[in-house]
């Protein structure tokens, strides 16, 4: 007997899409926002934490110089996973910071107010100079007679870091502020595990403990 001839293919049916391509760019740019706002929270919250931690104590850490402004540094500090601005001179534009970086004695200079309490101090005749000279951006203090520092991109440098409240009723608490003390720093600070600040922590005494009463804080990851 002959073979039966094979059945016909199905003819396949043309599903349209279940979005336009409009719909689509809609979907894309509503995901793309809400990405971002998750994220600008997650960076708020953190701040807000470490503001909350730095206004019950003060602390020194290494960090890393990120970028060079015309009145500063922008410091990266991995210990606590944070950046931000180093101010090397006041809102007139003068130099401000430790004598210890001009190579000068303790008492030299003009008292900077309340900065002074951290040993910051004035100096009127200074220059604080942002340049290229050929391999790469530098920024130059400068005291006349001698003295001074020089910084670039990816210098190691010790910062103070705190939050002053001021004991006043605030909608929104002051971001943490970094007060350069010194230039480079020991191996074993730069290589400390990095700090997770959690409300325990915060609520811990000036020992900046974990809240158990052992004093060793809680920590997570391996060196930064």
């Amino acid at each position: 007997n002959p073979r039966p001839p094979p059945p016909a293919a199905p003819t396949r049916r043309r599903v349209p899409p279940p979005y336009s391509a409009t719909a689509v760019e809609a979907l894309c740019d509503q995901m793309n926002h809400q990405n971002r706002t998750s994220k600008r929270l997650a960076r708020e919250c953190q701040e807000t934490f470490l503001s909350l931690y730095f206004s019950k104590r003060s602390e020194v850490a290494s960090g890393v110089v990120v970028g060079l402004r015309t009145n500063g540094l922008l410091v990266y500090v991995p210990r606590f996973d944070t950046r931000g601005a180093v101010h090397l001179t006041d809102r007139d534009g003068t130099v401000q910071c430790l004598p210890s970086l001009l190579g000068l004695r303790p008492d030299d200079g003009i008292a900077a107010g309340d900065a002074d309490a951290n040993g910051t101090r004035r100096f009127p005749g200074a220059r604080c100079d942002l340049g290229d000279d050929g391999d790469g951006e530098r920024l130059v203090l400068s005291v006349p007679g001698g003295g001074g520092t020089t910084f670039q991109a990816l210098d190691v440098v010790s910062v103070l870091l705190s939050c002053d409240a001021g004991g006043a009723v605030r909608a929104r608490l002051p971001r943490v502020r970094m007060h350069l003390r010194s230039l480079g720093t020991s191996a074993e600070e730069t290589f400390r595990p990095r700090v997770r600040i959690t409300s325990a922590r915060i609520r811990g005494g000036e020992d900046g403990g974990d809240g158990d009463g052992d004093g060793d804080g809680d920590m997570e990851g391996g060196p930064t």
